[in-house]
């Protein structure tokens, strides 16, 4: 690419996208392009930070002298952030806000409807429940607020929040609620947060009244990573940094065959009609040898991703010779798949592959629980990749138990429980003596905290907290991270009795590697791989499609099918349950199976499946009857 210009990089799945990122920013350097005239936009805040690395290396080994901590490495979200510090005085904030977590968020709206009448419609008998069929009042109240917040609305348009609520929303009721949104508003500047909506409209709010604000970074060359996970309103940005007297040049990397992630308010429409979407002729690069699968696998998924109409035209190009064949095996029942995938990796770890070679990704969280379970059975370790309930966590529960007993140190259950966490789950091994004088000295310890002045006291709680985790655990340290931005301790005791009572579903996702057989979603899997891969697809048919019609969702399940299929380095194995979803006599057959068994020359025949039905429940009957007898006989 020359150093001027706008390019949109179509780089497939294994293509080397990383690379091509990385070696740009070498190439701006190496023409004496300064670190801080370089934007690299990233989608995740880890990306990011990988990124970073790599620039790193490849800047030492071509002898690059520049200080890279000068150049921005970032998400569109921490850019953001970086304009709202530098200007937050002009929109009324004492101090550089910060983005409002889930657990601020549920206590600041609890607190307000506290303080006001009970708001007919809403489910205060199950305040905090959020199912398919249970909306509690607080994630009713969350929703009709960031439904506000996002389009701008106010009482007048409680038809409008009804209808994108839904939920069985009555007008009446939207319309109190919308009420006390400004509170709310207030509430949060009061307290120094904003929300991602508002962060937006901030940062759009600022380039309306200064337009040459952007022109003070000085960017003459910018770089968007996985572009096709972007939305309108980066968009926008990117577009006005086009449009500054300094810049130079845009390269846009992504391929909308990896674009899964509807469910954040992205499409891959910007990629696929990049033209449109800048308003001015592009180049077009495209990048699509494959050095990651063999060639079995690649054709495979090509084949599938043909199935799409709304797309870039293009198909992978294998660098691998073929090896062994994508394996598809549809089963009749949940517990026949489990037994297969169990005995396949059995297989393959006797034929020499360490676990750590072998992933199951699935689409809904519910399936990893039960593989984990039936491998653990058999002695096979395994390794949860996808987000992990952080009140599981016993740390996490350690630390909050502290809290409590700071409170009440009379609390003998925190007392212990704290104590446990100290001793790493040691303390049945202590005598009752023992336990009475570590309760004692804790007691003691928390009482002389009360000596020392704020910031003492929140080093000397961080260090109590930091003492407990003697494995480095990564998701307890996110938790700590969390925790000890709080500036006061009074802040930091609120924020832990927020998170007992409102952090429920709070996950976090660990990045690190640890051994075993990976078992994650296919949406987690995207960016890595492994030799062996088990692509369990049951869920990707399901009711929200529309039959015989291809819809958006279908097309991003195909799409999340194509990216956890080019996972496999070496092997890929593909299997569901025939039937989907449905009552017996009207079932609904997963497409996505038919289709994986039409492209490896396969027949899945709906009459060749109900025959075997048929025969499974004879079966079952026969074997019933038989412990009948056998029960009737042994009674006498």
């Amino acid at each position: 690419m020359e150093k001027r210009g706008i390019v949109r990089i179509n780089a497939g799945a294994g293509a080397g996208k990383t690379l091509v990122v990385v070696l740009r920013v070498i190439s701006l350097l190496m023409r004496g392009v300064k670190p801080e005239e370089i934007l690299l936009i990233s989608f995740t805040a880890t990306a990011a930070a990988e990124m970073r690395d790599r620039i790193k290396i490849y800047a030492e080994d071509f002898g690059i002298d520049a200080d890279l901590s000068n150049m921005r490495i970032q998400t569109f979200n921490s850019f953001g952030n970086d304009i709202l510090k530098d200007r937050f005085e002009e929109f009324g904030f004492p101090k550089p806000p910060t983005v409002i977590d889930n657990i601020d968020r549920s206590r600041i709206i609890s607190e307000i409807l506290d303080h006001h009448n009970v708001i007919s419609g809403l489910d205060y008998r199950n305040y905090l429940m959020e199912t398919k069929y249970v909306y509690g009042a607080l994630p009713m109240v969350k929703k009709i607020f960031e439904v506000v917040k996002q389009n701008s609305y106010d009482v007048e348009d409680a038809a409008s929040v009804c209808r994108k609520v839904g939920r069985n929303l009555n007008i009446t009721t939207a319309e109190e609620v919308i009420k006390l949104y400004d509170e709310y508003d207030e509430k949060l500047r009061e307290e120094g947060f904003i929300e991602f909506a508002d962060q937006e409209t901030m940062i759009f709010e600022l380039f309306h009244r200064d337009p040459f604000y952007l022109e003070e970074f000085g960017f003459k060359h910018i770089i968007v990573d996985e572009f096709q996970d972007s939305n309108e309103r980066e968009i926008k940005i990117i577009k006005l940094l086009r449009d500054t007297p300094c810049f130079e040049s845009l390269m846009v990397v992504g391929d909308d065959s990896q674009a899964i992630f509807s469910f954040k308010d992205t499409t891959p429409d910007y990629i696929i009609n990049f033209e449109d979407a800048m308003g001015e002729e592009v180049d077009t690069i495209n990048l699509l040898h494959n050095y990651r699968s063999q060639a079995n696998i690649i054709d495979f998924a090509n084949q599938i991703n043909d199935l799409n109409v709304h797309k870039v035209m293009k198909s992978l190009i294998a660098t691998r010779p073929a090896g062994k064949p994508v394996v598809v095996r549809g089963c009749l029942t949940e517990e026949e798949k489990l037994e297969f995938v169990t005995e396949k990796i059995k297989e393959k770890l006797s034929e020499g592959y360490n676990p750590e070679d072998i992933a199951i990704l699935v689409r809904n969280k519910s399936a990893i629980a039960k593989y984990a379970d039936i491998l653990g059975k058999e002695g096979i370790p395994t390794q949860i990749g996808c987000a992990e309930n952080v009140l599981q966590n016993c740390r996490v529960n350690a630390a909050i138990a502290l809290f409590s007993a700071m409170e009440d140190s009379k609390n003998t259950a925190d007392i212990l429980t704290f104590i446990n966490a100290r001793l790493h789950g040691g303390l049945m091994n202590k005598s009752l003596d023992e336990i009475n004088e570590l309760a004692e000295d804790l007691m003691v310890e928390i009482e002389t905290l009360d000596a020392l002045d704020d910031s003492e006291q929140k080093e000397k709680i961080m260090e109590m907290l930091k003492e407990i985790d003697s494995n480095e655990d990564e998701l307890y340290n996110h938790f700590l991270d969390n925790l000890e931005i709080r500036a006061t301790v009074f802040e930091m005791k609120r924020y832990i009795q927020a998170y007992a009572k409102y952090g429920e579903k709070e996950v976090y996702r660990r990045t690190k590697v640890y051994p075993g057989i990976k078992l994650m979603t296919a949406h987690s899997s995207k960016g890595l791989e492994w030799p062996v891969v088990f692509n369990d697809i049951d869920g990707y048919e399901n009711t929200f499609m529309k039959r015989g019609r291809e819809t958006e969702e279908s097309e991003e399940a195909r799409r999340l099918f194509f990216v956890s299929s080019t996972r496999a380095r070496e092997e890929l194995y593909v299997v569901a349950q025939y039937i989907a979803y449905g009552p017996a006599k009207d079932h609904v057959y997963n497409r996505f199976l038919k289709e994986a068994y039409d492209i490896t020359g396969q027949v899945m025949s709906a009459s060749s499946v109900e025959e075997q039905l048929k025969a499974l429940k004879k079966k079952k009957k026969e074997a019933k009857k038989r412990s009948r007898k056998k029960g009737f006989l042994n009674a006498f």
